[in-house]
């Protein structure tokens, strides 16, 4: 199963070390510094782009996402994926 999460900052860090081992993990941010320090001992797939963007969410795997999270400092992103996720890939 995947959890696909939006902003890779301190909460979803400590979300990472939290969700089960039998979840594969998608991150998604749009600033590639901020990626490239996202600091975990699990596996994660890091991807760069804009987190309300159909095409960046599908290369992140959203389609096959049993779970989607939004982290990020921007309500309207947040608001974008959760719709994004629940509406068009009808996640939980």
């Amino acid at each position: 199963m995947k959890v696909l999460i939006v902003g890779a900052n301190g909460i979803a860090e400590q979300l990472v070390q939290r969700i089960g081992t039998g979840w594969d993990i998608s991150l998604v941010d749009i600033d590639q510094d901020v990626l490239r320090d996202f600091s975990t001992d699990r596996t994660v797939e890091k991807v760069q782009g804009d987190g309300s963007s159909k095409l960046v969410l599908k290369k992140a795997g959203l389609e096959e996402a049993g779970a989607v999270i939004a982290l990020t400092d921007n309500d309207e992103v947040n608001i974008e994926y959760d719709i994004i996720g629940k509406y068009v890939y009808d996640q939980k």
